[in-house]
């Protein structure tokens, strides 16, 4: 996808925070394509990436904490 439409797409989008699931959502496509377009606009400075803890079960049956990729907006530099 064209990384102007798709930061068109995320501006228009409203939420500042998304991950590769949601932009699949948004766009239709697989998630494995959105996560890719993600790292190359990341690669290109127009995002940040932050570390989201979520609470998870073990296959024992303990309680761990694993992280997500989010990614946010970055400032653009002028």
């Amino acid at each position: 996808m064209n990384m102007d439409t798709l930061l068109r797409k995320l501006a228009d989008y409203g939420p500042k925070a998304f991950d590769a699931e949601t932009v699949a959502h948004l766009l239709g496509i697989p998630k494995k394509h959105a996560s890719n377009d993600l790292r190359r606009l990341w690669q290109r400075g127009y995002l940040k990436r932050i570390r989201v803890k979520r609470k998870c079960k073990t296959s024992s049956g303990t309680e761990c904490y694993r992280a997500i990729n989010t990614s946010i907006p970055s400032p653009r530099k002028v």
